[in-house]
């Protein structure tokens, strides 16, 4: 099922060209896409992070309580 593409000589330089820049656009996105992705791990840390300074100060916070109830 291949099919032949037949091109004039003064359009190859063009279309390779597009090609070439086409693919510089797509390395673009894709270096684009992978600091997204790392700036998202590093958020996701960040907040882990945060979720276990608040339990550590609820806990704190629920000792204080339960001392000054007795």
């Amino acid at each position: 099922m291949d099919q032949q593409v037949f091109v004039k000589v003064e359009k190859y330089k063009e279309i390779s060209e597009m090609i070439t820049e086409i693919r510089s656009k797509l390395n673009q996105a894709k270096e684009v896409v992978d600091k997204i992705e790392q700036i998202r791990t590093e958020e996701d840390t960040q907040v882990a992070s945060w979720k276990e300074e608040l339990a550590s100060a609820e806990s704190r916070i629920q000792s204080v309580e339960a001392t000054l109830s007795k």
